[in-house]
């Protein structure tokens, strides 16, 4: 792996450049570094995966295209599901189905860090996660652009934070031009057991007079049943992202128990109903330099 080569931490399974590959029906069982890590190879098909991995991450598709990954059930001590991009190749048609995310200390499904390449029409549908720190987590901070990703009917359960959808411009590597994040649709999504009061973001970053902006985000009969609140006072605005290696925390508890948007156009919630336990000084969203939203029955 570029910048991870250590033989004390090998992966469980893994290749590099190859096509047309296929593995089914395989137990992958605690492993030293990220357990199943597909590289730089299309056409790839992973089906009925037993993954258990108390160490780092579960599954890590880096610069593939055409992979399904189907039936399968994760445990990792990292991140579970994590797309990432090394090269300028990126992620493009990704699609998870029928997955369970049992336990991770991390993120759910999350792209990034790593993410120089684009991420490009995904899907990910029928999943279950129990007990995750972030469900859905976009983090594209090295120079990536994100479009055409969908996530349908997902289910949450003791979970840190549901979304956090980040357009970091680029910023730890310095990546010139504007980056986008946009097309984003999230549907048929029911979080329960929220455990921290953090709420939810959906953020592009500005720097100076640029902004890289979070764009066309649709959310869809999505539940959250409760978010967590408990503050008697409301917190300032966040800092910016700046380059340093984000974290859904790095921005601490937001100025919304629910849904904070930042640097955004053209984000819609239809049938988006939510909840907050106990009490709390924060509105249910806020929005910061924000066009186009639509709150809609």
């Amino acid at each position: 792996l570029p910048g991870r080569a250590n033989t004390r931490c090998p992966t469980i399974l893994g290749w590099v450049n190859s096509q047309n590959v296929r593995v089914t029906n395989v137990d992958l069982i605690n492993g030293d570094f990220w357990a199943f890590v597909p590289q730089k190879s299309d056409r790839v098909v992973i089906d009925g995966i037993n993954l258990f991995n108390l160490n780092k991450d579960g599954i890590a598709p880096l610069d593939c295209h055409d992979i399904s990954i189907t039936n399968s059930i994760i445990s990792a001590g990292d991140d579970a599901l994590t797309p990432k991009s090394y090269s300028s190749k990126g992620i493009d048609n990704l699609v998870v189905t029928n997955l369970t995310i049992n336990h991770c200390k991390w993120k759910g499904i999350k792209f990034g860090f790593s993410s120089i390449g684009d991420f490009t029409n995904c899907l990910f549908e029928d999943i279950a996660m129990v007990h995750v720190q972030a469900g859905i987590t976009l983090l594209l901070i090295d120079g990536s652009n994100a479009s055409n990703l969908t996530f349908n009917r997902i289910n949450m359960n003791n979970v840190y934070t549901p979304i956090t959808l980040l357009n970091g411009g680029g910023l730890r590597s310095k990546a010139p031009g504007i980056t986008t994040m946009r097309d984003i649709s999230i549907s048929n999504l029911e979080a329960r057991n929220v455990y921290d009061p953090m709420g939810s973001f959906i953020t592009g970053t500005k720097v100076g007079d640029t902004v890289h902006k979070a764009e066309n985000i649709t959310l869809t009969n999505v539940k959250v049943n409760s978010f967590k609140g408990g503050l008697t006072e409301v917190p300032g605005t966040p800092i910016e992202y700046d380059g340093r290696k984000a974290d859904v925390r790095m921005f601490g508890n937001l100025p919304a128990w629910g849904y904070y948007i930042r640097h955004a156009d053209n984000v819609v919630f239809r049938n988006v109903t939510h909840s907050v336990s106990p009490e709390d000084a924060r509105e249910a969203i806020v929005l910061e330099d924000v066009t186009g939203f639509k709150n809609e029955d």
